[in-house]
């Protein structure tokens, strides 16, 4: 009787479980799609937990470029409740570029000594006035590594 009794606790777990396991929500991110950028995608993990989402939710980010303009804030409101999972990871096959860069425009060669030599350039900066030294570090993330970095 009493193994009988273990035997349906353990059976009503497992589906349970199941029943999480097949409630879990994917939001895809894809440029041009419905959900495009990942500060929308994270908006849209606060909205499903807002609505009560306990379960899983993974957010599947589709290659291409997404720039971010400023920078993408996670706090205790994005994690998940005990038991569940909030995952962003690359599409299968996928090769995502997250960049926070920007474009710099109107270079002109510098007058720094030395840097005639070297091929350092100069450009005018946010508001007119002209950069001392502009330096660019570009890091490409691909699978989880760091491919290349310049200084």
């Amino acid at each position: 009787m009493l193994r009988t009794a273990l035997c349906a606790v353990a059976c009503i777990s497992v589906l349970d479980m199941t029943a999480q396991a097949l409630s879990a929500q994917t939001i895809i991110v894809s440029p041009g799609g419905t959900v495009d950028s990942l500060p929308e995608a994270r908006d849209a993990v606060r909205a499903l937990r807002a609505a009560g989402e306990k379960g899983d939710i993974d957010v599947v980010i589709q290659d291409g470029v997404y720039t971010l303009d400023q920078t993408l804030v996670f706090g205790p409101e994005d994690s998940a409740p005990e038991g569940a999972v909030t995952r962003y990871r690359a599409a299968e096959g996928a090769s995502p570029l997250i960049s926070g860069g920007r474009v710099i425009k109107n270079w002109q060669q510098s007058d720094l000594q030395g840097a005639a030599r070297s091929g350092r350039r100069r450009s005018r900066g946010r508001r007119g006035m002209p950069s001392s030294i502009v330096s660019t570090m570009a890091v490409r993330f691909c699978s989880g590594r760091s491919l290349k970095r310049f200084v």
